[in-house]
């Protein structure tokens, strides 16, 4: 069929194929293929795929499918996904989900947790938890509780209260008292008063005091006072009055007493 021209139109019909040139536009209509080319921008539209190339940009919706390619960037929407590629950097949208892929960094943000992955540190905020894992270092934020496990040490600080676990070793830190657990021995610290118990010994300092419980001695030195019980002997030294007594307790000193 001869071409027809209408103005600066100019239309040919080839068998199945329309061809359409008006001004600088092309229009190419083949079974259902149609492509358009205005200036720098090329149009396919192939049954349900949509290409537009404007510049150095690509465009192709497949059916619910957006494909964008825009220098180095390539940005894909799936469905409810967005696929972003931006240099060596990778965010996924999915929902509620955002997932970003930067260098050997991860970040992963689901509903209000918040998940980094940096080298061998992970880091996740989930509400108002903070848990980072550094190596073997782990680090707990819950609330007002921060809790660290590093190696074989663990400590946990809640409120005012720090609780360090070392080894064998427990130091407890609570308010004005501190709590010392080493192997046998317990150390108690509160206010002024120091308590430590070391196999069967106790010593206790209270005030001006001191207590000393080793077996069945017990030694009690208050100011300038030094009472010691031994057995079922008591000496009395009292160092203002230069005054050294010794008592012989009946056998039943202990059960008045104690």
């Amino acid at each position: 069929m001869k071409p027809l021209r209408l103005d600066s139109t100019l239309i040919i019909i080839k068998g199945k194929a329309l061809i359409i040139i008006k001004g600088k536009a092309l229009i190419i209509i083949t079974g259902k293929a149609l492509v358009v080319i205005k200036g720098k921008a090329l149009i396919v539209n192939k049954g349900k795929a949509l290409i537009v190339i404007k510049g150095k940009a690509l465009i192709i919706i497949k059916g619910k499918a957006l494909i964008i390619i825009k220098g180095k960037a390539l940005i894909i929407i799936k469905g409810k996904a967005l696929i972003i590629i931006k240099g060596k950097v990778l965010i996924i949208i999915k929902g509620k989900a955002l997932i970003i892929i930067k260098g050997k960094a991860l970040i992963v943000i689901k509903g209000k947790a918040l998940i980094i992955i940096k080298g061998k540190a992970l880091i996740i905020i989930k509400g108002k938890a903070l848990i980072i894992v550094k190596g073997k270092a782990l680090i707990i934020i819950k609330g007002k509780a921060l809790i660290i496990i590093k190696g074989k040490a663990l400590i946990i600080i809640k409120g005012k209260a720090l609780i360090i676990i070392k080894g064998k070793a427990l130091i407890i830190n609570k308010g004005k008292a501190l709590i010392i657990i080493k192997g046998k021995a317990l150390i108690i610290i509160k206010g002024k008063a120091l308590i430590i118990i070391k196999g069967k010994a106790l010593i206790s300092i209270t005030g001006k005091a001191l207590i000393v419980i080793k077996g069945k001695s017990l030694i009690i030195i208050k100011g300038k006072a030094l009472i010691i019980i031994k057995g079922k002997a008591l000496i009395v030294i009292n160092c203002s009055l230069m005054r050294c007594c010794l008592f012989k307790l009946p056998m039943t000193f202990h059960t008045n007493v104690f």
